[in-house]
């Protein structure tokens, strides 16, 4: 977020924080399920880390999903293997 802030000023920084989802993350958050890719150059994998840690502090169900070697975009196996995944989640938490 440092960035954002850097280039918008800490007046936004309320702005920013009701718009970052890592902000919203309640006790009565729904069932989540997160994908990255560990080499996405646009968002960092830490940032998917400090979610999952904060839906597990929370007790919200969760699944964290990391393609190490992938980046924004995900390759075909791992597109497979993510709506695969999907489903499941899906299926079992709705």
């Amino acid at each position: 977020m440092q960035p954002l802030l850097d280039l918008f000023g800490q007046a936004h920084r309320f702005f920013l924080e009701e718009v970052t989802p890592f902000h919203q993350v309640k006790i009565a958050s729904p069932p989540t399920i997160l994908f990255y890719g560990g080499q996405d150059y646009l968002i960092p994998t830490s940032q998917g880390i400090d979610m999952r840690d904060k839906l597990e502090s929370l007790g919200v169900t969760h699944q964290f999903n990391l393609y190490p070697d992938s980046g924004h975009g995900l390759g075909v196996l791992e597109i497979i293997d993510t709506w695969t995944k999907l489903k499941v989640f899906i299926n079992t938490h709705l």
